[in-house]
């Protein structure tokens, strides 16, 4: 058994990811989709989401804005590019997370990824 399989063992996170793509409407208008309408490029990943902020507040006049930083573990052999949305199921809750730069080394993949929410 390998290091990257000893680990993934570990990975009790399921996690798909969505890459923002150019489409055409049959109107020939080129439009732009991103987020969880972007193309599905993997889907119910083994992974495992782990927090290392506790989340930052910053306040106007309207709204509260939450930042929380996380990193996802994952099998190397998953190539996660940067900006993809990425919907991850951890202990029964669902986070839409934003990627950053995907580290990757033989034993599995990290990623920094934000989630971004808006409460009024």
């Amino acid at each position: 058994m390998s290091e990257a399989e000893i680990l993934a063992l570990t990975y009790y996170d399921k996690m798909s990811v969505y890459r923002p793509f150019k489409d055409i409407l049959p109107t020939g208008e080129s439009i732009f989709k991103k987020g969880l309408d972007g193309k599905k490029v993997y889907e119910n990943v083994a992974c495992a989401l782990s927090s290392y902020s506790g989340g930052k507040n910053s306040r106007n006049d309207v709204n509260v804005r939450v930042e929380s930083d996380y990193k996802l573990f994952y099998s190397p052999d998953i190539v996660i590019e940067k900006n993809d949305t990425i919907e991850c199921m951890h202990e029964g809750s669902r986070y839409i997370l934003t990627a950053g730069k995907q580290y990757t080394l033989p034993s599995h993949a990290e990623l920094p990824v934000s989630e971004h929410k808006e409460t009024a």
